[in-house]
């Protein structure tokens, strides 16, 4: 009877202290942060909203209209301040390594990139770890078309909101891609250009569409086409972001 008495005792004190444990961990370790809003930078017809609940029948599904085809950022705005310490990303099907998703944390007017999401693997969580302390009150999706994870949940623990200092926004430096040597009659050339500035879409234009027309395809890339003789100058431009200030180049074709 004894035994029985002192074993009792045992087992009850190691259940309190594994009580303990449990809640210092809880209060020590991270926490799962709401996504309570969802903004799109435009609206090309996707919609975000299975990524607010945790439906694994709810996903984000697929976009085929032809203004899904450019870059986007989505904001998804947190419950509260938070120090991130992960993000799991579903990943269900197709891969985009070319143009993955870029990441970043939001804080007032600053982001920070966390990384990036291809969707290597198949259907499987993908943890994605925040670098540092790094303190966000939204999470910024920056993706080209369906090129993204059909589930988001964030993690971290509680933190302070700060408003950090305003940063002048810098110059973008543009690059045009090779333009090819083209007559009248040949086909279309694809146009193309390079950016520091990685928020913005680029966007071309002509100054002479009686000798070269420039027009965007439904899948979103940017074709020229000699039309006829002359002169014409191709501009490759940029919107300002919170970051870069607007930028344009220009290239003279004859």
């Amino acid at each position: 009877m004894q035994k029985r008495i002192v074993l009792s005792r045992l087992l009850a004190l190691l259940a309190s202290y594994l009580l303990v444990f449990s809640a210092q961990a809880q209060a020590g370790g991270e926490q799962r942060v709401a996504i309570t809003g969802i903004t799109p930078s435009l609206d090309t017809g996707q919609d975000y909203a299975p990524w607010l609940d945790d439906n694994p029948n709810n996903l984000v599904k697929d976009s085929w209209f032809p203004t899904n085809f450019q870059y986007v950022d989505v904001t998804l705005k947190l419950a509260q301040p938070t120090v991130l310490t992960r993000l799991a990303l579903f990943d269900y099907q197709g891969i985009f390594t070319a143009q993955p998703a870029l990441i970043y944390a939001q804080n007032g007017t600053q982001r920070t990139l966390i990384g990036t999401f291809d969707g290597a693997q198949y259907n499987v969580w993908v943890d994605l770890a925040a670098p540092g302390s790094l303190t966000a009150d939204a999470i910024v999706i920056h993706k080209f078309c369906n090129n993204i994870p059909v589930k988001i949940k964030v993690f971290g623990k509680a933190g302070t909101a700060t408003t950090p200092a305003p940063t002048a926004p810098v110059a973008a430096l543009l690059s045009f891609g090779t333009l090819p040597t083209k007559t009248v009659g040949d086909a279309p050339f694809s146009l193309s250009a390079s950016s520091t500035n990685g928020l913005m879409p680029i966007t071309f234009a002509s100054s002479n569409t009686s000798v070269v027309s420039v027009a965007q395809t439904s899948a979103g890339a940017w074709q020229a086409t000699a039309v006829g003789a002359g002169t014409a100058i191709l501009t490759a431009s940029q919107a300002a972001s919170s970051t870069y200030l607007a930028a344009w180049l220009a290239v003279r074709m004859a």
